[in-house]
C-alpha cells in the first residue's frame, strides 16, 4: 500500500481535536491575497483574526495592511468596506510602508506598529489605530495614525515599530534605530515607548517618554504585566551575539 499527499493531510485532518492537530473547522480553503506578505496577527473578543503586514496592491509600491478573517476563518470583507475585500485595510505614509506588530486594545481597536520610508533617507517607526469597522480612529493623534521620529533624527530616531503591547489604556511600543533589517546597519539602539491612548508621548515613561539602550541592536517581542512593568527582549550589538531580556518598571526605569 502506498500513501499519497492527500492521503497524509488527510491523516492529519483526521486526528482533531488531538493538541496540535489541524482544525478543520477553521477556513474551508486558502484565500488569494494579491501581494499581500503577513507579518504579525492577533485576535480580538469575538475570535476574528487580524493579519499585518505588506503590499503593493494598495496604489503604491508598498503600504502596510491589514486583513480582518471571522471566527471560522472566513475572510471578513466588512472590514474597512468597499476595496478592502480584496486588498485589507491600507496604511499610507510616504512611498514604502510596512507594519510588524499588531495588537487589539481593551477597545476593540486593532493598533498596528510598523515603519515608512521615503526610498531616500526618511525613515519613521509608525503607530496607526484602526476602529473595529476598519477605519482610521481619529481620536488617536487626530488623523488616527502617529510618526514616531518626526524629525529624522539619524543617531536615535525611532525608525521601525517591531512590537508593541498594553499598559491599561496606553500604549507601549518596541524597536530599533535601525529599519528594514533591525541589526544589519550600524545605528544601534533599543527602544521602548509608551504613548497615552490620545496617541501622544507619555512624557512620565523613563526620559520623555522613551527608554534607550545602546547595547542591543533593537528590542521586538514585549508584554506588559499588571502593575505595569515592560519585559521586552532583544539581542546584544557584539558578537556572538546573545539574547538580552529586559524589564522595566511601571516608570520605564531598569529592574535588576
Amino acid at each position: 500500500t502506498t500513501t499519497d499527499a492527500s492521503d497524509a493531510a488527510a491523516s492529519c485532518l483526521a486526528d482533531a481535536g488531538v493538541p496540535g492537530s489541524l482544525d478543520g473547522t477553521f477556513a474551508t480553503g486558502a484565500k488569494a491575497l494579491g501581494t499581500f506578505s503577513p507579518n504579525a496577527a492577533a485576535i480580538d473578543s469575538q475570535g476574528r483574526v487580524y493579519v499585518a503586514g505588506t503590499s503593493a496592491d494598495c496604489g503604491f509600491a508598498a503600504a502596510a495592511v491589514v486583513h480582518r478573517f471571522n471566527a471560522d476563518g472566513t475572510h471578513d470583507n466588512t472590514f474597512g468596506g468597499g476595496d478592502a475585500a480584496a486588498t485589507g485595510v491600507c496604511i499610507h505614509y510616504d512611498t514604502v510602508d510596512t507594519a510588524y506588530a499588531i495588537a487589539i486594545d481593551p477597545n476593540g481597536n486593532a493598533v498596528v506598529g510598523g515603519l515608512s520610508y521615503n526610498g531616500s533617507n526618511r525613515i519613521h517607526a509608525t503607530v496607526t489605530r484602526l476602529t473595529p469597522t476598519g477605519s482610521l480612529d481619529t481620536t488617536f493623534s487626530v488623523t488616527g495614525m502617529v510618526d514616531l521620529n518626526p524629525t529624522n533624527q539619524a543617531d536615535n530616531g525611532f525608525a521601525a515599530v517591531q512590537g508593541l503591547a498594553f499598559s491599561g489604556n496606553k500604549i507601549v511600543v518596541t524597536g530599533s534605530t535601525e529599519a528594514i533589517r533591525p541589526g544589519v546597519g550600524t545605528r544601534h539602539t533599543g527602544l521602548v515607548e509608551r504613548l497615552n491612548a490620545d496617541g501622544s508621548v507619555d512624557a512620565a515613561f523613563a526620559s520623555a517618554g522613551i527608554y534607550k539602550d545602546t547595547g542591543v541592536v533593537g528590542y521586538y517581542g514585549v508584554a506588559v504585566d499588571g502593575s505595569g512593568d515592560v519585559t521586552t527582549v532583544g539581542a546584544t550589538t557584539a558578537p556572538p551575539r546573545q539574547i538580552v531580556v529586559r524589564r522595566l518598571d511601571a516608570n520605564g526605569a531598569p529592574l535588576g
